[in-house]
């Protein structure tokens, strides 16, 4: 977090959502980066597959705990996860929230898309 708050590092130093939902990411590191939208643009998603396949990593009991999901959201999480633990991984991440910040949409876009963006095409 120091040198992503360094103004000489934007542009050349980014971050991944990869271990963010992992049981001891929860509190502290991941309210951080969703209250940091200044972040968002220099953030990727990721999965570390295949961690989010394994259960005791990723538990959306914390996530509720937290106040990152509601008890409905963990429900439909979990049937998903029985599933495509991927597909979970990608749509925790999508659902998190804490004080009314959620992840950016850019950050789940792909490269290709992200630079269209930037390009304004």
């Amino acid at each position: 977090m120091r040198m992503m708050n360094e103004p000489q590092w934007s542009g050349r130093l980014f971050g991944e959502l990869s271990a963010m939902i992992q049981v001891n990411r929860v509190g502290a590191p991941l309210r951080t980066l969703l209250q940091r939208p200044d972040l968002h643009p220099r953030l990727v998603n990721g999965s570390d597959y295949p961690l989010p396949a394994i259960n005791a990593l990723v538990r959306t009991s914390a996530l509720v705990e937290a106040g990152f999901i509601d008890a409905p959201t963990r429900v439909l999480l979990n049937e998903i996860d029985q599933h495509n633990p991927l597909l979970f991984d990608f749509v925790t991440k999508r659902c998190l929230e804490h004080a009314g910040h959620r992840f950016a949409d850019e950050v789940f876009m792909s490269r290709s898309e992200v630079f269209r963006r930037l390009a304004g095409t």
